[in-house]
């Protein structure tokens, strides 16, 4: 029993036959060429995009931790200065008689001038705002 083709088989089979040298080679060639070359292209471009989202992300992530790192030294002095500025015998002085005076007395006023005073001078030291109405 042999297999039968058909008109159209026929035809694409002579149709090559009758090609030149030149035009079977690259028939031939030019897919066992452009099949490999696709499949590098677009492995290359999964990669080179793999790349840059990790080297993306490894940027942000060291920008935050440089902003954390700045963040937390101006946290850290900013309670340094607050320690420092609380620990005031002026401001000790007037909070214990805040404390202990009626607030109808006149020791009592005083000392909240005083404090005030000196709150005021705490929050505003050598020109650099230590705290503003927002923190």
């Amino acid at each position: 029993m042999a297999i039968e083709e058909t008109p159209m088989q026929r035809k694409q089979r002579f149709s090559f036959r009758r090609m030149g040298l030149g035009g079977r080679l690259t028939t031939i060639l030019v897919p066992l060429v452009l099949i490999p070359l696709l499949s590098l292209a677009i492995v290359t471009y999964l990669r080179s995009r793999d790349l840059l989202r990790d080297q993306a992300a490894s940027q942000m992530t060291s920008a935050a931790q440089a902003q954390i790192a700045v963040l937390e030294e101006w946290s850290d002095e900013r309670e340094q200065r607050l320690q420092l500025g609380s620990q005031r015998s002026t401001l000790l002085d007037a909070v214990t008689d805040l404390l202990n005076a009626p607030a109808s007395s006149a020791r009592f006023r005083s000392a909240q001038a005083t404090a005030l005073e000196e709150l005021e001078d705490l929050s505003v030291r050598q020109g650099q705002v230590l705290f503003s109405d927002m923190l």
